[in-house]
């Protein structure tokens, strides 16, 4: 082999060899590096914080967070008929959740865990009863007091929510909160709390009645009275 031919070989062979080297370091400058594509999901699974950013609830029902301590309490709820319901509550009102207060310690029920929450309610319309408060609060039983939480059943509010709710004065041993008195608080069940879905009252049994319907079974029960 002539030493012309030889360096030839010699010279392809280096440049393919810095192609490769070359291809190989291009491909490395372009790859992110494995803890970007993963720093994400560290930040997502960051720990919880036990602080809430604000104090304005915005449901009755408590969100249960790591570590809570949590107890539950189920009742059997009478789901009365729309006639039953009218016959067996003070007022019906429908209106707007306005506010929900930090839930309080039943203190007639120490030393158990009975904890319950005040919703204020701007009513917009009074279907029956004496009460034309402009404002009206109404107790749910749960919350959370701390890192303790108390899960029920009963009825859930959710800040802003228009609602019709059927209702009974709370019983005495019960706080009103600031600036209510026993003539404007209330108490309310799973049964008888109906969420407004385009015009059509709905329970959470998903008893369905039309706002005639209601003014209709409210006049008969009135004048049978």
């Amino acid at each position: 082999m002539s030493k012309q031919l030889l360096g030839l070989i010699i010279l392809s062979i280096s440049l393919i060899i810095a192609t490769t080297v070359s291809a190989c370091s291009t491909k490395m400058s372009i790859t992110p590096p494995a803890s970007t594509s993963t720093s994400p999901s560290v930040s997502v699974s960051a720990p919880v914080t036990k602080t809430p950013s604000s104090t304005t609830l915005t449901s009755s029902k408590p969100i249960v967070l790591p570590g809570d301590t949590v107890t539950s309490m189920s009742a059997s709820y009478v789901n009365f008929n729309l006639e039953e319901l009218i016959k067996n509550t003070a007022t019906a009102v429908t209106g707007k959740v306005t506010a929900i207060l930090p839930a309080k310690q039943d203190e007639t029920m120490l030393p158990e865990t009975f904890f319950y929450t005040d919703v204020i309610i701007q009513p917009e319309r009074y279907l029956y009863g004496k009460s034309q408060a402009d404002r009206i609060a109404v107790h749910v039983w749960g919350g959370r007091i701390g890192d303790i939480v108390m899960m029920t059943d009963g009825p859930i509010f959710t800040l802003g929510e228009e609602c019709t709710i059927f209702l009974n004065h709370s019983v005495n041993h019960r706080t009103a909160p600031e600036g209510f008195t026993d003539d404007n608080y209330y108490a309310v069940w799973a049964g008888a709390k109906y969420n407004i879905r385009d015009g059509i009252l709905v329970n959470t049994s998903n008893k369905k009645y039309s706002l005639s319907d209601v003014e209709q079974e409210i006049a008969k029960t009135q004048k049978n009275e």
